[in-house]
């Protein structure tokens, strides 16, 4: 009976939990992969004084390849602290995962990240820095909701801006740490990333309003001497109201290369103090 009734409350609130986060789909997830590019730290001449951001994501996304389809929906907590010239951010995720008809829900790997800018060209129009993150094996990774250890993932990343247009472009390399074994060949179905891989990231935003801006995004990345990997390569388009302290954004995504989903859709939510 005591079995049972585990059974039927984690099926409860495995239900609860898509039907929330199923019903607010159209709503983007705190740190949908690593390898994004953001706003770089403030360049100078804008604001000096630190800043704390709390951002709350949801992401829903339908997937299939070559052992496993369905769909997934995640809800994601993240901080940021901004200085005048460095950043640090947390983010973690929470699940509900169908695989081949089977519920798992359960948190994801939650990554830490902190930034750097090292120089900056005169009239604050362009910046180059660098960056270094870590994921911690949290998430389930036989359940297709972690990688199984712990990733390490330095990188470098440069932000230009213009009167109506800014630039971010990143890229890293992510690699395990220690000896724990990689859930899948493409790591998590909620977050692929290989054992070892070489990642690169692109995002133009267009200011139509001061409030308003639109944004365009690819993300990809290929195996770096791993055993086994895919390449993926993803495009997505989305935009960003700004309403005082309060940000909304709203991104949709689609693979061009590989198969880490078919679709998925986003939707943030952050506030500065």
């Amino acid at each position: 009976m005591d079995r049972l009734r585990g059974s039927v409350s984690r099926r409860t609130a495995a239900v609860v939990f898509g039907f929330v986060v199923t019903g607010a789909w159209p709503l983007r997830g705190a740190a949908a992969d690593h390898c994004e590019p953001s706003a770089p730290p403030a360049l100078q001449g804008e604001s000096t004084a630190a800043k704390f951001a709390l951002r709350l994501g949801i992401e829903r996304a339908n997937y299939a390849n070559e052992r496993y389809s369905g769909n997934f929906a995640g809800l994601g907590l993240g901080t940021v602290l901004t200085g005048q010239a460095w950043d640090v951010s947390l983010d973690a995720s929470l699940y509900h995962l169908v695989k081949n008809g089977l519920d798992v829900f359960g948190p994801g790997d939650p990554f830490v990240r902190g930034r750097v800018r090292v120089w900056q060209a005169e009239g604050n129009t362009l910046a180059l820095g660098v960056a270094l993150g870590l994921s911690a094996p949290l998430g389930d990774a036989q359940a297709g909701l972690g990688m199984g250890h712990f990733m390490i993932h330095p990188g470098i990343w440069l932000g230009t801006r213009g009167e109506h247009v800014r630039t971010e472009w990143s890229l890293g390399y992510g690699r395990v740490l220690g000896d724990g074994e990689h859930g899948e060949p493409t790591g998590p179905l909620v977050s692929p990333m290989n054992s070892s891989e070489l990642s690169a990231g692109a995002a133009l935003s267009w200011d139509l309003h001061p409030q308003l801006a639109l944004r365009a995004l690819g993300l990809g990345a290929v195996p770096v001497a791993a055993p086994q990997g895919e390449a993926r390569l993803m495009a997505g388009f989305g935009a960003r109201l700004v309403l005082g302290a309060l940000a909304l954004s709203v991104t949709a995504s689609f693979p061009v290369v590989g198969d880490p989903f078919t679709d998925k859709l986003e939707f943030g939510i952050g506030y500065s103090f």
